[in-house]
């Protein structure tokens, strides 16, 4: 086989500086050469196509694909872009391969270290609250759950958005729901958050949009970490501690990681002043967790990793009988992950297991009589995952097989009788995919992918133990439950053009779809409204998208991108009135059922401006209109917005860094929203404003430290509050203080 060569020079696109030292690798292989004093560089190469990285610290990354034939003498000079200017980013969330966030034909979202730095979030899905499309549901701030939609479609149900850690899925099979205060935020190194359906590549869950939460690792020779504390409103106490390092330099070697973190509060009434009695107490939290992790880089391109995570959690819900009602989550979770390269090769495989025991305790008093049950759960995830890369020509190709089960155990163990109602029950999950994203010119590319979904529910069961009058009036629900199967293909068309160097476009087509929860596949239980009826033959919700976006770079400081987006959902999962009654015709039994039709249409625009390499400014602005436009059984409700989704949204900041001082003020607008199908319950728009401030304090001088931090941090800086349900508010205003030791 013949062989050509590749030369140029390399120099920094502002000022024309040369480069020396830049790394020059093929993509997918290990053979490189650097860059001379004189900023140039030549690297032989076989005949073929090839795609080679251009690299270097400071820098936005480069990729260039040639075309080598024998003999070939290709000249290549290129111009680098300072990351200080730099708008783009290298991305792996949208499609499961490496992507520069302006060559995808989507709208993807990356939150950086310097975002996430100067955030006020106590909790990882608060540092999602600015990005445009997206709306956290978390009002009671770090006493409650939360909910995390993207562009409308959510509506309350955390399982219609993939949230991944690391590529592995952590929502949960029992409710799809993510316990988003599992994941420790010093742990971060970025999030990517992709808008709009990814289940060609992802499959259930991934319906409206993916978050994929990426951890830190470690890359730097020695052993390094922090240790910070910090004070804040209702005596919130929490300390963190992070300690790793790597045995060598360069990109082989052992590299390992512990993290530690620890928060306790007293809480606050979230309750009216009207509503308060004897049994309204002060909401209160502690929770613990500790995450270890090792790996091996045989080189670049071959790693392993695992990792553990132990977390502790208990928050009380604010009210006491005779105890206090808290809820607890217990978890292990368990992951390893292997990347490798061989040839035209690249391949991801990764594995996890997630046990986590929920416990909820439950009071109520009614006519003198006092009744106390506990929720107790046993939910268990495991799952494996292949991704295959290919290089081939124009085509990039990425295929791949995943394999998930989910496992519920719960019960209702009422402590004041001797009932247990037991709901038990399986899922497996199997799918195939393929992705091809074809180069047809240099600008010019488009993506066709497909993914194949078989779901197979099993092992169902809802029962009752030792039976009194607590519990009699389920007694013609119990029994073994029909296993049931399902299956889903779900494609995905676009096509992504780059104008100029300075603007893009793209059009996209693709379709998702969510399972049914275990949840609603086998428990049966009280709601608010009503007896809710487990439905093992429930099918999943699908939804088709369409959508147009640009991105826009002027000057590499301004950055402009709009997106518009039309989606139709189908079979949309909603509770029906099956005709029976409980408790004597006072409570109607209702059941989940495939049976609406909604429409989601918006658009948002995001603004980003480097005004100097101190100051910078964002905005975004998000509408969204959605619609129940088709409720046969209840034809009032048709016409109808979708709850939890607000029309409107507006997220404005600016940062500034320097040596001397830093600071962040974020803005955050977010319009009405329904809490009801009938949209009569509303809850009222509002807004905040966040402030952060920060000092870094250089102390090399130290042995064994390198710097001191000072922060102080402003949440709901104004101290607006509004009603979160008719007995509950949320939280005000929020201040902590910090300090942080780097070594």
């Amino acid at each position: 086989m013949g062989s050509g060569f590749v030369h140029g020079k390399i120099s920094d696109k502002t000022n024309g500086q040369v480069l020396v030292g830049v790394n020059i690798q093929l993509l997918n292989a290990t053979k490189g050469v650097s860059s001379g004093a004189d900023g140039h560089f030549q690297i032989e190469l076989e005949t073929g196509v090839h795609q080679i990285i251009f690299s270097y610290v400071g820098y936005e990354s480069m990729i260039r694909t040639v075309n080598i034939k024998e003999h070939s003498n290709i000249e290549m000079d290129l111009q680098m872009i300072s990351t200080a200017l730099s708008m783009n980013e290298v991305v792996i969330t949208a499609s499961r391969i490496p992507e520069y966030m302006t060559e995808i034909p989507g709208r993807i979202e990356v939150i950086g270290p310097d975002e996430i730095k100067a955030k006020t979030a106590k909790s990882v899905d608060e540092l999602l609250t600015q990005t445009s499309g997206v709306i956290v549901d978390r009002s009671l701030g770090i006493f409650s759950k939360s909910v995390v939609g993207i562009r409308g479609i959510a509506g309350g149900e955390q399982g219609r958005i993939l949230v991944l850690q690391d590529g592995v899925p952590i929502n949960k099979s029992d409710g799809g729901s993510v316990n988003w205060n599992r994941i420790n935020v010093n742990d971060i190194q970025k999030i990517e958050i992709f808008k709009g359906p990814g289940s060609s590549i992802y499959g259930s869950n991934a319906m409206g949009g993916v978050i994929n939460i990426l951890t830190k690792k470690n890359t730097v020779k020695g052993t390094h970490g922090f240790i910070n504390t910090d004070y804040g409103t209702f005596n919130t106490f929490s300390q963190n501690l992070s300690i790793g390092g790597k045995l060598t330099e360069g990109n082989k070697g052992l590299n390992w990681g512990i993290t530690a973190n620890n928060r306790s509060s007293d809480g606050y009434i979230s309750v009216p002043d009207s509503l308060i009695d004897e049994t309204v107490i002060a909401s209160s939290l502690k929770e613990s967790g500790i995450t270890a992790r090792i790996g091996y880089d045989f080189n670049e391109l071959n790693q392993i990793e695992f990792e553990y995570n132990y977390y502790d959690d208990a928050r009380g819900k604010g009210e006491k009988i005779q105890t206090e009602q808290i809820r607890e989550y217990d978890t292990h979770f368990l992951k390893g992950k292997w990347k490798g390269s061989s040839g035209l090769f690249n391949w991801n495989v990764s594995a996890f297991y997630q046990y986590e025991n929920y416990l909820d305790i439950r009071e109520k008093l009614s006519k003198g009589t006092y009744t106390r049950w506990d929720v107790d759960s046993d939910r268990k995830e495991k799952g494996a995952f292949t991704n295959v890369i290919v290089e081939l020509f124009r085509h990039r190709i990425t295929f791949g097989a995943d394999l998930k089960n989910g496992k519920v155990n719960g019960a209702d163990i009422y402590q004041t009788s001797s009932d247990i109602v037991r709901n038990i029950g399986s899922m497996n999950n199997f799918a195939l995919y393929a992705q091809d994203k074809i180069s047809l010119t240099d600008d010019l590319k488009i993506t066709a992918g497909i993914r194949f979904d078989l779901i197979h529910f099993y092992d169902g069961k809802f029962t009752i133990e030792n039976m009194t009058g607590e519990t009699d009036f389920m007694a013609d629900f119990t029994g073994d439950l029909e296993e049931h199967n399902w299956s889903a293909f779900t494609p995905k068309a676009a096509i992504h053009y780059e104008i100029d160097d300075k603007t893009n476009i793209y059009m996209a087509w693709s379709k998702g779809f969510r399972a049914p929860t275990l949840d609603d596949l086998c428990r049966s239980g009280l709601i608010s409204g009503g007896f809710k009826l487990a439905n093992p033959n429930l099918g999943p919700e699908s939804v088709n998208s369409v959508e147009w976006g640009m991105n826009i770079n002027i000057k590499r400081k301004l950055k402009i991108m709009p997106s518009v987006y039309y989606m139709a959902g189908s079979d949309f999962m909603y509770y029906l009135h099956t005709g029976e009654f409980v408790f004597g015709g006072k409570k109607p039994v209702m059941q989940k059922e495939n049976i609406t039709k909604v429409t989601l249409m918006g658009a948002d625009i995001d603004l980003r401006y480097q005004i100097s390499d101190q100051l910078s400014f964002y905005a975004n602005y998000t509408f969204t209109k959605s619609e129940i436009n088709k409720f046969e059984e209840q034809p009032e409700l048709e016409g109808k917005a979708l709850t939890y989704t607000p029309k409107h949204m507006i997220n404005t900041g600016f940062g500034y860094e320097d040596k001397l001082i830093n600071f962040a003020i974020n803005y955050h607008y977010q319009d009405k929203r329904f809490r009801d199908d009938a949209n009569e319950d509303i809850l009222d728009g509002y807004s905040t404003i966040d402030a952060k401030l920060w000092k870094e304090l250089n102390c090399a001088n130290i042995k064994w430290i390198k710097s001191l931090k000072l922060t102080l941090d402003v949440s709901n800086l104004m101290d607006k509050t509004y009603l979160v349900y008719s007995d509950q508010i949320s939280i005000g205003r929020f201040v902590t203080g910090g300090i942080s030791l780097s070594f």
